[in-house]
């Protein structure tokens, strides 16, 4: 009697540690499987940022290509010149009648959007006078 209590006993322990490892596996595979959605989820998240902050640029560039045919802008479109970075336009007010008379670097800003720390010290550089012309004369 004693030998089949003891094999009883050693079938349920054989039980109970094969149903152990088995429930550990499957909360492994379980948390591994959690682990790889919340990725691809992130993945897809950052994708969407990403597309949406693409959009948000293009979308400003060609908001500045277009301004000087806005009824804001006060100068002749003809006379502007695109540049776009680091500072949107050279506006040379009165080309247009071959009599230039002033030289205007714009910046254009859309909503609550600052200039940037590089196109305030272009303004500075300006106002302090340190702006030359410059012929490169090539062979």
């Amino acid at each position: 009697m004693f030998g089949a209590i003891g094999t009883i006993v050693a079938l349920c322990l054989a039980f109970g540690l094969v149903a152990y490892f088995a429930i550990m596996y499957v909360h492994e595979v379980v948390k591994s499987k959690i682990a790889e959605r919340d990725h691809q989820i992130d993945i897809r998240e950052q994708r969407t940022d990403a597309v949406k902050r693409s959009r948000s640029v293009i979308e400003g560039q060609v908001f500045e290509q277009l301004v000087p045919h806005f009824p804001e802008w006060k100068y002749t479109p003809s006379e502007a010149r695109f540049l776009g970075s680091p500072i949107d336009y050279v506006v040379f007010e009165g080309m247009s009648t071959g009599k230039p008379d002033k030289i205007v670097l714009v910046e254009v800003k859309k909503g609550t959007s600052k200039t940037t720390p590089l196109q305030n010290k272009i303004k500075k550089l300006i106002k302090e006078g340190k702006v030359e012309w410059e012929t490169l004369e090539l062979e």
